[in-house]
């Protein structure tokens, strides 16, 4: 089981080998877990890679299809005393609120974080939260 964020999914599922193929082979058949805005993130940059000509209809349907192959669990969004938590922690570390979700994730579950934002990865690592690719 691991946390996948949104733009190391739109890679793997675009299918951009200059990230590590080892790790992208395995994600369909691991169990992924995500915050609830996760959705809405894949959903906006396809939306705009169409709306901005980058993705063509057969693009998207491709992609798409690469979406439907992963084993996806939905992790319910913060509540309450929760948001301002996330909303503090965010503001420590310099990441954006949907970003800080991902970490809060992976580090509550103690489980991997896969992502290239490098922001993301330092608060991760101080953290104590594994990262992918190592």
């Amino acid at each position: 089981m691991l946390v996948i964020d949104a733009s190391a999914a739109l890679a793997m599922v675009f299918d951009e080998r200059e990230h590590d193929d080892q790790v992208f082979d395995s994600l369909a058949e691991q169990q992924l877990i995500v915050p609830a805005h996760w959705h809405a993130e894949i959903g906006n940059a396809l939306t705009t890679g169409v709306r901005r000509g980058r993705l063509d209809d057969a693009q998207l349907g491709y992609a798409l299809a690469n979406l439907k192959v992963l084993r996806v669990l939905t992790e319910a969004l913060p509540e309450g005393e929760d948001i301002a938590a996330g909303v503090r922690r965010a503001v420590a570390s310099g990441l954006t609120y949907y970003d800080e979700l991902y970490v809060r994730l992976a580090e509550l579950r103690q489980i991997p974080l896969l992502t290239f934002d490098a922001q993301m990865r330092v608060a991760a690592k101080q953290r104590g939260v594994a990262l992918l690719p190592n």
